[in-house]
């Protein structure tokens, strides 16, 4: 039961930040993780490998998670890009998702999404 909670604080983690970022109900959540594909590529993300997921609207405007970026983002998107091969904790008493899960915005415009990082890192 353990792991059963600490995968749903995980998932919560991703799901509130892409609702919170991408502005959407939290009922397009639940209906995006219904899609097998969308749902398999979130828990490798969390369970195994995966390093990266982008999280975005599709051209049918639903809610979409990737293994890389999109080339027709035409929305923001939300990416989640682990920071290092430590395995996710999975745990009801601990979780370290927001300790080594980077995670950010997407602009659908690449000169924007340039401009930003270029402002982040000259200015930090």
């Amino acid at each position: 039961m353990a792991g059963a909670e600490a995968d749903r604080e995980n998932w919560d983690i991703l799901a509130e930040y892409s609702n919170k970022t991408l502005r959407l109900k939290a009922d397009r959540w639940g209906k995006a993780v219904q899609n097998e594909e969308t749902k398999n590529t979130l828990l490798d993300f969390l369970d195994y490998d995966s390093q990266l997921v982008v999280v975005s609207l599709n051209q049918s405007n639903q809610l979409v998670a990737t293994t890389e970026v999109p080339a027709g983002l035409r929305t923001k998107g939300v990416y989640f890009l682990k920071a290092s091969d430590v395995p996710l904790v999975r745990d009801e008493d601990s979780t370290n998702v927001r300790q080594h899960v980077i995670f950010g915005d997407i602009s659908p415009q690449p000169l924007d999404q340039l401009s930003t990082l270029i402002e982040e890192v000259v200015f930090f």
